[in-house]
């Protein structure tokens, strides 16, 4: 019988399996439900049939899941400067318009003076403050603002780069792994006896079980980064 031939598990089954391990590496922001479905799919994939290739199974869809988030990552931090960008900058128009409102208020004007000209000027340049306010908040940032935030967030993005990297290679290395088991169907034991060079005669098949993910990797649609992960 081929090592990829076996009973199909229930979910309840499937997750007492996976807690052998521990708990999944999902953050609160992102969905459960993804990551649970890219473990099914990779266990209806890969059908283990030993604690061993549970094991590498695991590894698989926690690296996978670790290079999902890289990816989000390097756009969100972008988001995030733009988000600070904004909002330092809101906080000191804000200081200019308390500052106008004050001047405003201790105008002494005789009654009924609503015109008076220092009223008016203060009174327009308020509402620009304001209005401007509104607009910047709602407008859609243009690529030299972005280009910008990016600026700013491009040594955490190096550090992102290094650790996509080396979760990249995990994931790789893996899929050889699992990939010359499925070939050769060898029990699993035998695996503290490869070489690393017979692994490198393996070329890592494509991470198939990502491509049923669209739409279930965070608690926002990102289809694009599922697709990026498997490059």
């Amino acid at each position: 019988m081929s090592n990829f031939e076996g009973t199909t598990l229930t979910e309840n089954e499937m997750a007492a399996r996976w807690e052998m391990f521990g708990p999944p590496p999902v953050l609160r922001s992102e969905n459960k439900d993804g990551y649970n479905k890219l473990r099914s799919a990779c266990v209806a994939y890969y059908q283990p049939t030993n604690d061993r290739h549970w094991a590498w199974i695991r590894e698989l869809v926690d690296t996978q899941w670790e290079i999902l988030r890289h990816l989000r990552y390097r756009t969100a931090a972008i988001k995030r400067y733009e988000q600070i960008r904004i909002s330092r900058w809101r906080k000191n128009v804000n200081q200019i318009v308390e500052m106008r409102k004050n001047q405003l208020s201790k105008l002494h004007l005789p009654f009924g003076d609503l015109g008076h000209e220092q009223v008016v000027s203060l009174q327009n340049h308020i509402a620009m403050l304001e209005a401007k306010i509104e607009e910047i908040v709602q407008r859609k940032p243009d690529d030299v603002e972005h280009s910008q935030d990016l600026e700013i967030a491009a040594r955490f993005a190096e550090k992102l780069d290094k650790w996509l990297k080396n979760a990249t290679a995990r994931r790789n290395n893996l899929l050889k792994i699992l990939e010359y088991y499925r070939r050769t169907e060898i029990p699993a034991a035998r695996y503290n006896e490869l070489k690393q060079d017979e692994l490198k005669q393996i070329t890592a098949s494509p991470f198939v079980p990502a491509a049923s993910l669209s739409g279930h990797v965070t608690t926002e649609d990102q289809p694009e980064t599922v697709a990026s992960a498997t490059e």
